[in-house]
């Protein structure tokens, strides 16, 4: 459970750093686009593409939380050893 919670906390952090790096070349592009290739988007539709990001690192972050709450809840293994050999 701790390997799934360190995952889901890589992929969040992920997710944010590829969420910035879209956005602002998308950004970019617009307002190239824009002034010298005759784009009729306003540049602030770029802003668009953080809605899935966002959706993405939403959930990471819950499925992280859930298995790091998870791990904790679970007995040490050294406890589980002390039982077994209270019953031996």
């Amino acid at each position: 459970m701790k390997s799934l919670a360190t995952l889901f906390w890589i992929v969040t952090v992920l997710l944010s750093d590829a969420m910035c790096a879209v956005v602002a070349y998308s950004y970019c592009d617009l307002i190239w686009g824009g002034k010298y290739a005759g784009y009729s988007a306003p540049p602030c539709i770029a802003f668009m593409y953080a809605i899935p990001f966002g959706i993405g690192i939403i959930v990471s972050i819950v499925l992280a939380v859930f298995f790091t709450r998870k791990t904790m809840q679970q007995k040490p293994p050294s406890a589980i050893l002390l039982q077994n050999r209270a019953l031996l």
